[in-house]
């Protein structure tokens, strides 16, 4: 599944904030990306989410996870915002809207791809037995 994904990571980095933090706290979900800063803007390229689905599984955020990504998921897009202050301890939260800005994670799947079934691979949900049969709607 994480083959048929490109994900991009996006920020801001703010004047009152250490680049090498921002660059840290993309790492730490997103360890297979390619850095790069454009002014402020830093932005990540080319990791596969394994890493993020490994944190969602160990920080137990999956179902939170699974609800938010399923109504995201558009035409073989996703986007959402994870929390850069939680993500440089390498802990998945989704955003709130803080202050220093947020990542904003866009995932590009492959037209042969659906994007339910994606969240539900990176959310784990095929290995939770209540939730097997249940259809996702688009």
């Amino acid at each position: 599944m994480s083959e048929d994904a490109r994900i991009e990571v996006r920020t801001r980095c703010q004047p009152t904030e250490v680049q090498e933090r921002v660059y840290a706290a993309i790492s730490a979900l997103f360890p297979k990306s390619t850095i790069s800063r454009d002014g402020t803007e830093v932005i990540a390229i080319g990791d596969d989410g394994s890493t993020l689905r490994s944190a969602l599984e160990r920080y137990q955020v999956r179902a939170a996870f699974s609800g938010r990504l399923h109504a995201a998921a558009r035409n073989g897009t996703l986007l959402f915002t994870l929390s850069k202050q939680a993500a440089l301890m390498g802990v998945p939260s989704l955003g709130v809207g803080h202050p220093l800005g947020e990542l904003v994670v866009q995932v590009h799947l492959a037209p042969t791809a659906d994007a339910h079934r994606w969240v539900d691979w990176l959310t784990g949900r095929e290995a939770w037995p209540m939730l097997k049969g249940h259809d996702s709607e688009e």
